[in-house]
């Protein structure tokens, strides 16, 4: 499985490229704010590729856009970072990687800082940087384990940095 990932022909990875990279020219073109959340399905159709238009999978994408219109029709988010760049531009990718990153960042300080929980804290990271590298392909809210990693990195990381303790004095 990992191995058909770098080729198009396998499994459904030409009707994944495609829209992929329809939603990264529609970033391009829009490359600030985007199209709109929810909005990229009236764009794909104008960059697609031809062979991404003779695709099984698209061409019953493209046929259920023309029986129901662009507001109903829906073509999958196969990459959350390719479509948030498409629909809400350099800015919205921006904001949404934020959180993580900032985390990220100051996790790995923790464990060169403070060695007292360094297992929890790298596993963490791995875990978390897994799901997000799984964002690659396709949606995070897949398994909604993005958001409950990221809720769980900021209450390891504020617990851990006392502010949590020093909230909990004023009361």
């Amino acid at each position: 499985n990992m191995t058909s990932l770098t080729n198009p022909d396998k499994r459904s990875n030409r009707a994944r490229y495609s829209i992929m990279v329809a939603d990264i020219k529609i970033g391009l073109e829009h490359p600030f704010f985007g199209v709109g959340m929810g909005l990229r399905n009236g764009y794909i159709p104008k960059y697609l590729s031809e062979e991404g238009k003779n695709n099984y999978e698209v061409k019953m994408w493209l046929a259920f856009k023309e029986k129901f219109g662009i507001m109903r029709s829906v073509f999958p988010k196969l990459g959350e970072y390719t479509s948030r760049f498409g629909e809400t531009g350099i800015v919205g990718l921006a904001i949404f990687l934020f959180p993580p990153l900032f985390l990220l960042c100051n996790l790995v300080k923790k464990i060169k800082s403070d060695r007292t929980n360094e297992l929890k804290n790298i596993s963490f990271m791995v875990s978390l940087l897994g799901i997000m590298v799984s964002g690659i392909g396709d949606t995070l809210n897949v398994t909604y384990c993005y958001w409950l990693l990221l809720g769980l990195g900021y209450a390891m990381y504020f617990q851990d940095s006392g502010i949590l303790e020093n909230s909990n004095e004023r009361t």
